[in-house]
């Protein structure tokens, strides 16, 4: 019996190993071969423009918060003109997902659990489909689970230790993670609630609250100066806060058919009613309010705006395995898990196919960045190529998304530009070849996929044939 159960632990342990070697591929492939997605395309031209010194929501449109595009200044410094710039992003945003995953194992800590339960959480939160698909990405939602993460842990570390400097790291994160995202909402009140809850019960003071704030108001009245100061506040509340209200998107229910979800729920209902420990059940209320928050708060058929509940999701998860002390229990659970994976990774075959890989990107950008000055103009579209340079269509920039389509409906802040217009008085430098997909409702402004069309621009066909060069993805100025 003794040497059957020692052959379950090896197998055990060769499985946990296998699940290590498994997410380690899927990260580098995700992160390396993976194309550029339209949020991708968005964020790098944003930080283009941030390093050439053009104020966001005065100079440029855009709807998001600015950190990530501050915190890359001196990527874009030294490869603003390289077609390479994509992988050094792709890299950034693995350091980012690795300082992510220190935090992880930190808040597995201080439950006194054995290392097992740190490595299973870790792979629990890398392998979940949320982010392998969106962590390695260059966007803001990952900048904001970093400081997020870092602000439950240290707020953690006070409601244990009772340590004013922890709460006080707690709010700045905090505050640093809404700076990378107003989505960051969605780790902040929970946290708040909960705070709230143990303040009115005596188990939090009132000073130590107190104190905390006081940085973080500090910095927030410092940042609101700064954009009253630029003559922007206006346009940075606008765009920000009434434009992202404004939108409605069809609810997904995709969030629902993944691995985490139920495991997830379960295991936290399963804590607030089974486990005596008092700061897991605080994990489980976090859980549990951040899960239910995002059913209010977004309708949106994409899976990332679900990333902050994840780590829950996989600290809650690995808990369970570890507190499972059968070595055979454990062994099944996990060839489940394993068996999951290896079904999810097929049918993102699929999804593969739909992206141009990033060597695709890359060579791209290198021969159109090799075609253009620094100040010349350029034409990207939403398929190979977003702009690196500066885009011809102007403030509504990147091919005219829905998004800034419904700014320009809603606040009229510039002229909308007309693509043909564009192309025949201002001649920019470089046209990449692709369609714009548009959709947007005339009537209610709501997101819909089922109400997508694609519009080619066949219309000026001639000009292009008589002014540029047909070079195979691109057309090029004549003179």
């Amino acid at each position: 019996m003794n040497g059957y159960l020692k052959k379950i632990e090896l197998a055990y342990k060769v499985e946990i190993a296998v699940f290590s070697a498994m997410v380690i591929f899927l990260l580098c492939y995700f992160a390396f071969y993976r194309g550029v997605s339209c949020d991708e395309r968005e964020h790098t031209y944003a930080s283009f423009m941030f390093y050439r010194g053009f104020l966001p929501y005065k100079d440029f449109f855009e709807h998001h918060h600015p950190l990530l595009w501050f915190l890359s200044y001196p990527l874009l410094y030294f490869f603003h003109n390289s077609g390479y710039i994509w992988y050094v992003l792709r890299a950034f945003m693995l350091v980012v997902l690795g300082a992510e995953c220190f935090f992880v194992v930190k808040i597995c800590r201080l439950f006194s659990l054995d290392r097992l339960f740190s490595l299973l959480a870790v792979l629990f939160f890398l392998s979940s489909e949320c982010v392998l698909s969106s962590g390695v990405e260059f966007r803001p939602d990952n900048l904001m689970m970093l400081f997020g993460l870092a602000g439950v842990y240290y707020w953690l570390c006070f409601v244990k230790y009772r340590w004013q400097s922890a709460l006080n790291l707690s709010f700045l994160m905090f505050f640093l993670s809404f700076l990378a995202l107003q989505k960051a909402v969605i780790i902040i009140l929970p946290v708040a609630g909960v705070s709230l809850f143990l303040a009115c019960r005596g188990k939090m003071p009132w000073r130590a609250v107190g104190k905390a704030l006081i940085f973080p108001a500090f910095f927030t009245i410092c940042f609101v100066g700064f954009w009253y100061y630029a003559g922007a506040l206006r346009d940075y509340f606008e765009l920000n806060f009434v434009l992202n209200l404004m939108q409605r998107f069809e609810f997904s229910f995709e969030i629902y058919g993944t691995l985490y979800c139920w495991f997830g729920v379960g295991g936290a209902v399963g804590i607030l009613f089974f486990v005596r420990d008092v700061l897991l059940k605080v994990l489980a209320v976090l859980c549990l309010a951040t899960f239910f928050l995002l059913q209010i708060v977004f309708y949106t058929p994409w899976i990332q705006y679900w990333l902050p509940v994840y780590p829950y999701f996989a600290l809650i998860c690995a808990y369970w395995i570890v507190k499972l002390k059968n070595v055979l229990g454990r062994f099944i659970i996990l060839s489940c898990v394993l068996g999951g994976y290896v079904f999810f990774f097929n049918n993102m075959l699929a999804l593969r196919a739909s992206f141009v890989p990033l060597a695709h990107n890359v060579f791209f950008s290198s021969q159109v960045l090799g075609e253009v000055d620094e100040d010349e103009l350029i034409i990207g579209n939403n398929v190979t190529l977003g702009g690196l340079r500066f885009e011809a269509m102007g403030y509504y920039w990147f091919e005219r998304g829905y998004t800034a389509l419904l700014d320009y409906r809603r606040f009229h802040r510039r002229k909308w530009p007309d693509k043909e217009k564009v192309i025949k008085l201002i001649k920019p430098k470089v046209i990449v070849k692709g369609s714009q997909r548009v959709c947007l409702r005339e009537d209610d402004f709501a997101f819909s996929f089922d109400s997508c069309y694609y519009t080619e621009g066949l219309y000026y066909q001639d000009f292009l044939d008589e002014n540029y060069y047909d070079r195979g993805f691109v057309y090029v100025r004549k003179s």
